[in-house]
């Protein structure tokens, strides 16, 4: 009895032992199904994984492609208006340049005209000039025939040029006693003027009316004597009038400016 119930406990046991086995196959086989599962979840995983990484670098790409493009496109923009402010600048200088353009031409115009009028202005002045000088020579020679023939007469002259002269001819032509020449504002002018009004104040009228000439004829009673004095401009334009009375003068009165 002892022995079957040890048997009995045995079978017990063995059955026991079979079953639990048989548990155990059944939780291996589920947990190994569980695992091919899992192996496949995670493969599929691995894959969306990889698909998303692949999509995020795309995403990335095409993020830094449309920021390249958002830049260009700003970049395109700023031109564009840049473009419409230089258009706008390029028009304005260009209505510039047309302004400066006509009022050259204007300018131009002017000037030829001005040219036009200086050329004649200028053949005036040289026509003036020669009328000028004639009437000089006629002025000069009519002040020295009517100091000649005035009071005095030719007594007087041939006397004053015999002492000037020491015995020259009574026939020569030097029919003024004293010629005041010298370069301008040297005190020509002034030192006649003092003269006349020590010894003929009477002439001051005539001398003040005849002070702007270029040549100027005075007679001034020195004393008993009839002095016929000519006051030379320093003038350049005077110059050969100047030169063509010294051999009229007895005397030629150089005056000059010590300090030059």
């Amino acid at each position: 009895k002892k022995e079957a119930k040890e048997v009995g406990a045995l079978m017990a046991k063995s059955q026991k032992a079979a079953e639990q086995a048989a548990e155990l196959r059944k939780r291996n086989e589920e947990l190994e199904a569980v695992q091919l599962q899992l192996q496949s979840e995670n493969k599929s995983l691995h894959s969306k994984v990889k698909t998303l990484e692949e999509t995020l670098h795309e995403m990335q790409q095409t993020l830094e492609e449309a920021k390249k493009t958002a830049e260009e496109a700003e970049r395109l923009a700023a031109d564009t208006s840049k473009t419409v402010v230089d258009t706008e600048t390029l028009s304005a200088m260009q209505n510039q340049v047309e302004e400066r353009d006509a009022e050259f031409t204007k300018l131009q115009e002017e000037l030829a005209g001005i040219k036009t009028e200086s050329q004649q202005q200028q053949q005036k002045l040289q026509d003036a000039e020669g009328r000028y000088q004639q009437l000089l020579k006629s002025t000069a020679t009519q002040s020295t025939a009517g100091l000649t023939m005035g009071a005095g007469g030719a007594a007087g002259a041939s006397k004053m040029a015999s002492l000037m002269a020491k015995g020259a001819s009574s026939k020569s032509n030097r029919n003024v006693n004293i010629q005041l020449c010298g370069a301008q504002s040297v005190g020509k002018t002034a030192l006649l003027e003092a003269l006349i009004k020590e010894q003929d104040p009477a002439q001051m009228a005539k001398f003040s009316e005849q002070r702007a000439n270029l040549m100027s004829h005075h007679q001034i009673q020195v004393g008993d004597k009839l002095m016929k004095l000519l006051d030379c401009s320093g003038n350049s334009r005077a110059q050969h009038l100047v030169k063509e009375w010294f051999g009229r003068s007895h005397w030629v009165f150089v005056v000059y400016d010590m300090s030059k």
